[in-house]
Formats: C-alpha cells, sequence, structure tokens
C-alpha cells in the first residue's frame, strides 16, 4: 500500500477555488506554499479573498518557516464555515 498523500486530485475540480476550497475542507487549512507546491496556485490569498466575497468564513495566521527568516499566511476555515450574503 502507498502512503497517504495530502493533497487533493486537482483534475477532479473545474477551477482554482474549488481546488482550494476541496483541499481546506479534506485538511484543515492551507498555507500559500502549499498552494503553489501541491497545486500550482501562485496566488493563493487572491483565491481565498474570492471564496470570502463568496461568504466563506476563512480566518488567516500568519506563520514563520522554521528557521524565521520567512513569513507566510496559513488559511482555515472558520466554524459555520459559509455566512449568508445578503
Amino acid at each position: 500500500m502507498k502512503g497517504k498523500t495530502n493533497f487533493i486530485n486537482a483534475s477532479d475540480y473545474k477551477n482554482q477555488k474549488e481546488i482550494i476550497l476541496a483541499h481546506i475542507k479534506q485538511y484543515g487549512n492551507i498555507s500559500t506554499l502549499e498552494g503553489y507546491n501541491k497545486y500550482k496556485i501562485m496566488r493563493v490569498g487572491s483565491v481565498i479573498n474570492m471564496l470570502r466575497n463568496e461568504g466563506y468564513n476563512i480566518k488567516t495566521i500568519m506563520e514563520y518557516n522554521r528557521n524565521k527568516t520567512k513569513r507566510f499566511a496559513r488559511y482555515y476555515l472558520k466554524e459555520g464555515e459559509k455566512n449568508e450574503i445578503l
């Protein structure tokens, strides 16, 4: 049996919003680095902004790499998942 991977099959989804949302729902969060390394999405923050505009409740936490030399964003889906847009 092969080891478990921690990314979704991007070919199952139509666009970057669906890929990012599916990843967050399955794994609980995604970072800008993961978005690029796993799915070749260069502007994860832009995709997150589009999801927020659609009513998704997404929280941003800024983190540092292991050497504390670089900062990056990690995005989480908050409780309630999606707000109704009036």
